[in-house]
């Protein structure tokens, strides 16, 4: 059960990171072995700090933070709302350029139908 929480929370502290609302600091060489050390002998982390993994999910031997932001839960929230607003109006166009392209290719292929008849 710990294993799944301590995952959850890597994978919503990675969300952070990537918003830019969290900062990912990498620890120092001392601190790495010290956290190793700590995890060999199953002993809990703190809950700001993390293994680091490769794009394959193999974890390092390095160890990184996660510093908390000075941004209150009310502007965090404003941020990602917005942030769904543009998403959102992005996909909006997406849609309504591949309706253009397709009702385009209608056309052409009914003028193109009319014509060689």
């Amino acid at each position: 059960m710990a294993n799944t929480q301590n995952v959850i929370r890597k994978q919503i502290n990675e969300y952070y990171v990537n918003l830019k609302l969290k900062q990912r600091i990498y620890c120092s060489d001392e601190e790495s072995k010290i956290y190793q050390k700590q995890a060999k002998e199953n002993i809990n982390l703190p809950d700001d700090v993390f293994l680091v993994h490769d794009v394959y999910e193999n974890p390092s031997d390095k160890y990184f933070r996660v510093s908390q932001t000075d941004l209150s839960k009310d502007e965090i929230q404003e941020f990602l709302q917005l942030k769904q607003m543009a998403m959102i109006k992005t996909i909006r166009n997406c849609v309504i350029l591949f309706t253009v392209l397709l009702a385009t290719t209608f056309v052409v292929n009914a003028i193109m139908f009319w014509s060689s008849r």
